[in-house]
């Protein structure tokens, strides 16, 4: 009897939570607005300023590492021109992945690197107008290391302190198993199992634009949340039916255009400062008919100028309150996660909608409250 009255507060704990109808504030590549992003550091400051998870990518070395880095060339975000030593490693490759995407690209690339090579590079600031004050201080990560760091957080967390996740992007899976003849969805499942992780769907999401690395991520982690990306327009009812019936997928991250509808191209999508905005559309209320638990993530939200729509007044602030309030998505990808952690907070302070709970609203809550006083009242009579 003590057991299921536990069980029952426990839910309503989490149910209250998640009852309050808060997106989740997902931390592009960490505080990657005022850091070096995929660092350690724009992580730790991603998870000091209120993110609920950290959105990072993932890349594979020539010793079969998997390490934290957006793309598998080096040079947009380290200095690897710079060091003298691998001067002789510069070469042409054809990058692709499942969804056609290809692009030839002359640079260093991750596969023809060690770990321990990877790790005498230096990150910068991949955005050339922003701060690079702390370009030359911040190595690139493992994944493993990025697993340690919201195993270490969630140790440390208070039962009132709220959980900080990963959000591990998995791309160009083919592209890494052709150069480094490994599996790249393996390696990534080796890493979850050897941290412990594996089982860990309260700290640990993944996602992806490739549909045959979902596919495969969901058997070799059927307990983990796994997303599927997408970026153009025409998500049918019957590609989200066989995302989440047959590939068992627990929801979508889209560009913000998507949802917010307008003028821009839907299959090259641009949110800039021209941009009309018409919607929300429908995409949210037609993905939730897989069930409330289906989610809707957007990205990203920036601060700059350049990257907000028109109709925001070019308002960071605004665009965001956009997307949590009207279009009600389930998590927000920023690269200003501090911005988004205050508006989510001022907007939902009260609030009871109905985002991640089974039955909505307060009458369930109150329901499931009387549940556990009424167990509460058997246990003392037993």
């Amino acid at each position: 009897m003590a057991l299921r009255l536990l069980a029952l507060l426990l839910a309503l704990l989490s149910f209250s939570s998640e009852a309050a109808g808060r997106p989740w504030v997902i931390a592009h590549r960490g505080s990657s607005g005022d850091y070096p992003g995929l660092t350690m550091l724009a992580f730790t400051k991603a998870a000091e300023e209120g993110a609920d998870m950290l959105e990072l990518d993932t890349a594979v070395t020539k010793d079969h590492q998997v390490i934290v880095l957006h793309e598998p060339d080096l040079s947009p975000t380290t200095n690897v021109k710079d060091v003298p030593e691998f001067a002789g490693r510069l070469k042409a490759d054809t990058i692709f992945s499942d969804d056609n995407y290809t692009k030839n690209v002359t640079d260093y690339f991750t596969w023809d690197f060690s770990l321990d090579e990877i790790k005498k590079l230096r990150k910068h600031q991949r955005i050339s107008f922003r701060d690079s004050s702390f370009d030359g201080k911040e190595q690139v990560p493992s994944l493993r290391e990025a697993i340690q760091l919201v195993k270490r957080l969630d140790s440390e967390r208070q039962p009132d302190q709220r959980r900080v996740a990963l959000l591990i992007e998995v791309k160009l899976c083919r592209y890494f198993t052709a150069r480094t003849n490994r599996s790249k969805e393996e390696l990534i499942a080796a890493d979850l199992t050897a941290e412990g992780v594996d089982n860990r769907p309260d700290i640990i999401h993944l996602q992806t634009f490739e549909l045959q690395c979902a596919a495969e991520l969901k058997r070799l982690l059927p307990n983990l949340p796994v997303y599927k990306l997408e970026e153009s327009a025409g998500i049918s009812d019957e590609k989200l039916t066989q995302w989440r019936r047959d590939l068992k997928l627990d929801g979508i991250g889209v560009h913000k255009a998507m949802v917010a509808g307008g003028s821009a191209n839907p299959d090259s999508p641009e949110f800039t400062y021209k941009y009309r905005v018409t919607g929300p559309t429908d995409l949210v209320q037609r993905a939730k008919r897989q069930g409330e638990n289906f989610k809707v993530l957007v990205w990203t939200l920036r601060n700059e100028d350049r990257y907000i729509a028109w109709t925001f007044s070019q308002d960071g602030w605004a665009e965001a309150d956009f997307f949590a309030t009207e279009a009600k998505v389930d998590g927000l990808i920023t690269d200003f996660p501090k911005t988004v952690r205050r508006l989510v907070d001022d907007r939902f302070a009260s609030s009871g909608s109905k985002i991640g709970s089974p039955s909505g609203g307060l009458p369930a809550l109150l329901a499931l409250a009387a549940a556990a006083a009424a167990s509460w009242s058997s246990y003392l009579a037993v």
